[in-house]
């Protein structure tokens, strides 16, 4: 799939289903909270409060695998430029 597809789903995605969510309706799913929770040795990432669903999340996991962002990072750490 084209990656400006990609952008455009996530875009429509947001309008339809996220946009007029209030935060404290996504609160309320205990299931959803404790999904977007990692917790690493003396570390906790929670984005539990972030207008997220695994539905938007699964839209960004696209977009990353389309764009190729994992083997530009490791260029990047390699000292590859451009």
């Amino acid at each position: 799939m084209e990656r400006s597809s990609l952008w455009q789903n996530l875009i429509d995605h947001y309008n339809k289903e996220i946009k007029h969510l209030h935060l404290r309706e996504l609160l309320q799913d205990e299931k959803r909270n404790a999904a977007l929770k990692i917790e690493l040795p003396n570390l906790l990432y929670d984005f539990s409060h972030e207008k997220l669903t695994e539905k938007t999340i699964q839209h960004f996991q696209d977009l990353v695998k389309n764009s190729n962002l994992w083997d530009k990072i490791e260029a990047m750490f390699s000292g590859v430029k451009g």
